[in-house]
């Protein structure tokens, strides 16, 4: 029996994780979104980090460096930036 807490491998990546993860980085990349208080993330917005980051870290363990510096500065440039380079790596790579 699968447990539901276990995080998938990427060789068991569906396109439904990936129309999430798309769907958390479109949320994010709002300024004016109800994740952000005046240009930092808030306790939603890192929420949705936090989402991100264990579906990515289990995938790509070189990015751990980026999440942390997002989680520390949680400023939207900083933010911003990272997801640019996420959504490009995550369009370019094959799934």
């Amino acid at each position: 029996m699968k447990s539901k807490n276990r995080p998938l491998r990427s060789d068991e990546d569906s396109g439904s994780d990936l129309k999430f993860i798309f769907k958390i980085i479109q949320d994010l990349e709002n300024p004016y979104s109800m994740y952000y208080s005046k240009g930092y993330l808030n306790s939603e917005g890192m929420t949705l980090i936090n989402i991100l980051s264990r579906y990515l870290i289990n995938r790509y363990p070189w990015i751990k460096s980026a999440i942390v510096k997002v989680r520390k500065r949680k400023d939207y440039e900083t933010v911003s930036k990272f997801l640019y380079l996420l959504q490009n790596f995550l369009k370019n790579s094959k799934h």
